[in-house]
């Protein structure tokens, strides 16, 4: 992309050189707005005072000549809308004492602190969280997609011209996936009119895969993958709602037929784990996964149920658009606690959020709104094995929940295929006696 003067700007200040370079570094991988440095407070507020186009603020705490909560003064007072992201040693209850930075943590739905020493996971965490809290508006009008799938679609965007931000109509997509690839870019850029049109383009071309025959594995599953990403990012920003209904039940009868045709899982997970859209490789995991634990017990009528574990798998997560969010399974873990309060609670409420999008492009199914709203199992309730033991749950959300947990640590954490045979041998062994119930936990 092309720099131009209303670009907006992200300001980094700090006085070594060596932690510049390194936030630049880490920032360029994943943003394309120009970077403008300071080596001070004083030096950041005089390049503020001269520059309206400034899209956030990386400031360093302990500074020679204006430290952070200078800086951070000054745009209190002149420009409280540019989101400010404070990188320092000091805890969050030691920043809250400190005078310069009153009003720094209230009302953010994360901390806009980055400890030293910050790490690139942090850092670009930080800015994608608080520059989507604090400048909706900005957020809802120029939309992304990783620069993966641009490359997948390249054939789409210029035969049906879709405009891409800093581009004119007449780019090469192969030439301009090049460039971005040389500057190390993830993601192309366009506005919400153009994402409407490039999304409508894409369901098409899926909607008519689905219908005919298929080719191999690799491709039935970035297929089923690409399907679960556009109807997810439709039915958030209520796009086409009438053109996805049905739409689920095609993605669940060509993931239904993998499960049929007897693939090992070992084989689906190696194309899963390329796709670069984190809830749709979870919800396609989770598909699998289910089905095969599901596959372990004496249970009937196998075609319904798979399906609807499948749809499940599909909208469980559809309300978390930020990936980072999707990786959350328990509420003790340090990427829950960091959150303040109301987006705690947002974490806390998004199965039952899942249910409500479900229910705009699917009919009512009680199992499936079931297994959505319970998909972490024990580890979004004390109270979940107590559930289950006193029947208020059935062996059908024990069964999902724990693929859920085994379907995330699989993906952060690379489980290796013999600890999940492991788990599902043991359903096998344990179905339907009460020690698969007594050792819920054990087991997720």
């Amino acid at each position: 992309m092309s720099t131009k003067e209303d670009e907006k700007k992200i300001l980094m200040i700090d006085d070594s050189d060596a932690a510049l370079e390194i936030m630049e570094l880490y920032v360029e991988s994943e943003f394309e707005n120009p970077i403008i440095t300071a080596a001070n407070g004083n030096e950041a507020i005089e390049i503020l005072k001269k520059t309206s186009n400034i899209s956030v603020i990386i400031c360093d705490y302990n500074m020679p000549k204006g430290d952070g909560g200078d800086v951070f003064q000054y745009v209190t007072q002149n420009c409280p809308s540019i989101p400010f992201i404070l990188v320092c040693g000091e805890d969050a209850q030691t920043i809250k004492t400190l005078p310069k930075l009153e009003g720094l943590l209230n009302n953010k739905k994360v901390l806009p602190v980055i400890p030293k020493p910050f790490r690139k996971d942090g850092l670009v965490q930080a800015v994608k969280y608080i520059t989507k809290h604090t400048s909706p508006q900005s957020n809802q009008l120029i939309k992304k997609i990783h620069l993966n799938r641009f490359f997948q679609y390249n054939d789409i965007f210029e035969k049906n011209k879709i405009k891409i931000l800093g581009h004119d109509d007449f780019y090469q997509a192969e030439n301009l996936y090049m460039q971005y690839k040389e500057r190390n870019l993830q993601y192309i850029y366009f506005e919400k009119n153009q994402f409407e049109l490039f999304l409508a383009l894409v369901f098409k071309e899926i909607n008519n895969e689905l219908n005919s025959s298929h080719r191999d594995l690799d491709e039935d599953i970035t297929l089923q993958l690409d399907a679960i990403q556009i109807t997810h990012e439709s039915v958030r920003h209520n796009i086409n709602l009438e053109m996805f209904k049905g739409f689920p039940d095609k993605i669940s009868s060509s993931i239904l037929n993998i499960v049929k045709s007897g693939v090992p899982f070992k084989k689906i997970l190696e194309h899963v784990q390329v796709h670069p859209h984190l809830p749709s490789q979870l919800g396609i995991l989770n598909s699998y996964l289910s089905c095969h634990l599901l596959s372990k017990t004496d249970e009937k009528n196998f075609d319904v149920k798979f399906s609807q574990f499948i749809k499940a798998s599909i909208f469980m997560d559809v309300s978390l658009e930020d990936e980072e969010l999707v990786n959350i399974n328990d509420l003790n873990e340090k990427a829950f606690l960091k959150l303040v309060p109301s987006y705690k609670k947002y974490i806390q409420e998004h199965p039952k959020k899942s249910i409500g999008f479900f229910k705009k492009i699917c009919e009512h199914d009680p199992l499936i709104e079931t297994l959505i709203e319970n998909h972490h199992g024990p580890q979004f309730s004390n109270s979940f094995k107590e559930d289950v033991e006193n029947g208020k749950f059935s062996t059908d959300v024990v069964f999902f929940s724990m693929s859920h947990h085994l379907s995330q640590e699989i993906l952060k954490k690379n489980l290796q295929i013999e600890q999940i045979q492991e788990v599902a041998e043991h359903i096998k062994d344990s179905y339907p006696k009460e020690t698969i119930i007594k050792n819920l936990k054990k087991i997720a």
